[in-house]
C-alpha cells in the first residue's frame, strides 16, 4: 500500500488550533447536560490530578434541575466562565447523556474565538465539539471525558491523550497496531476530519450548526440504539446528502446495538455499506473510539488521511492538533 501524499490534504478553511497541555496546566470540568453524581467527580478529578493537572471543577457541576447540571443559562454560563478563565489551559467534560444541544445557539463566538482552548469529550458533546469549530474554526477533541476515569484510565486512552494534546504528534493507526478495525471498503482519500456520536450529527441537519460533508473524513459512533434505529440514522444522513461525497468514512465502537424481537436483517457493517452505495470512498470499521474502553483523540477540523486495500489499512492525521 503506497505511503500518505500530504499534498492530497483539502483543507476547507484553515482550524483554530488551541494550545498545547503540558503537566501542571489547569483543566477545567464543566456538565453541559447530565449532572454527575458528587462523589464520581471527586474520584474522577483525583485521578485526572494523578496524571499531573490541576483541576478545576466548575460549581455548575454540582447543580440539579431535575437530570441537568443546572438551567441551560447555567450550564452556558459555565461554558463561557471556563474559556475567560486565562489560567484554564484545556476543558474536559464531565459526562455525556443529552443537554448539550441546548446551549448551541446562545455561544458567545467573540468569547470562544478570543480565547482557543482545548475542548475534548464524546457523544452528547459531539454537538458542542462540532459547533465550536463550525462557529469559529477553533479545532475540538472527540475523546475521553471525566467520568471515563472513575476506575482509571485506559493505558491506550492516556497514550493517545499524552501524544496529540501534549506532544502536539499525529493521530496514527494501521493494521499492526489496531488489528480489531474491519476494512469494508478499500480505496484512499484525504480531507479535514469531522463527525462525533451518529444521534447528535443528524440532529444538527437543518439547524444553523449543519455541516458541510463534502471531501472530508467523516467518523461516527453510537450506542445504545436499536439496529433499526441505526439504519433509521444512517439513511437521513444519506438523504441529506451527508454520504455522498465522503473522502473516508470510519466507524467506531458501536456498543449496545440491539436486534428486535423480528430480525432487522443486517448488521451494522452491512448497513453502512447499504447506505454508502454508489459511492467510492474508504471504509474502516470497529475503530477505538466511542463508548468502548479505548478512546482514540480525533481532532475535528484537521486534515487527515486514509488509505485501505483488502488486507490492511493507514490512517493518520496530516498536521499537529495543537499549536
Amino acid at each position: 500500500m503506497n505511503n500518505f501524499s500530504k499534498t492530497q490534504s483539502r483543507t476547507v478553511r484553515e482550524p483554530v488550533r488551541p494550545r498545547r497541555l503540558h503537566r501542571g496546566d489547569a483543566v477545567a470540568i464543566i456538565s453541559p447536560g447530565r449532572w454527575m453524581a458528587g462523589e464520581e467527580l471527586d474520584t474522577a478529578a483525583a485521578r485526572l490530578k494523578e496524571f499531573g493537572f490541576r483541576v478545576h471543577l466548575h460549581p455548575q457541576n454540582f447543580l440539579r434541575q431535575h437530570q441537568f447540571a443546572g438551567t441551560v443559562e447555567e450550564r452556558l454560563n459555565a461554558l463561557h466562565d471556563v474559556f475567560k478563565d486565562k489560567d484554564v489551559r484545556a476543558v474536559m467534560l464531565a459526562k455525556a447523556g443529552y443537554g448539550a444541544l441546548h446551549l448551541l445557539d446562545s455561544i458567545d463566538d467573540v468569547i470562544i474565538a478570543n480565547n482557543p482552548k482545548i475542548l475534548v469529550g464524546y457523544s452528547d458533546a459531539t454537538a458542542l465539539l462540532m459547533a465550536l469549530f463550525l462557529k469559529v474554526g477553533l479545532v475540538t477533541f472527540h475523546g475521553p471525558m471525566l467520568y471515563d476515569l472513575r476506575n482509571g484510565a485506559d493505558h491506550k486512552t492516556w497514550q493517545w491523550f499524552q501524544e496529540i494534546l501534549l506532544q502536539g504528534g499525529s493521530v496514527r493507526l494501521d493494521t499492526a497496531s489496531v488489528p480489531q478495525i474491519r476494512v469494508l471498503r478499500p480505496g484512499s482519500g484525504a480531507g479535514q476530519l469531522l463527525g462525533g456520536n451518529l444521534t447528535l450529527l443528524t440532529h444538527l441537519i437543518g439547524t444553523s450548526t449543519d455541516f458541510d460533508s463534502t471531501d472530508r473524513i467523516l467518523f461516527l459512533e453510537d450506542y445504545d440504539e436499536k439496529l433499526y434505529a441505526l439504519d433509521r440514522l444512517m439513511l437521513h444522513l444519506r438523504r441529506a446528502g451527508k454520504l455522498q461525497r465522503l473522502q473516508g468514512l470510519l466507524i467506531g465502537e458501536m456498543h449496545k446495538i440491539a436486534d428486535d424481537q423480528i430480525p432487522f436483517g443486517q448488521s451494522v457493517d452491512e448497513i453502512v455499506m447499504s447506505h454508502c452505495s454508489g459511492t467510492h470512498f474508504p471504509i474502516i470499521s470497529n475503530c477505538p473510539f466511542g463508548h468502548g474502553a479505548h478512546q482514540l483523540i480525533l481532532p475535528i477540523g484537521i486534515p487527515a488521511a486514509l488509505s485501505a486495500d483488502a488486507a490492511s489499512f493507514e490512517f493518520e492525521s496530516l498536521c499537529p492538533a495543537v499549536s
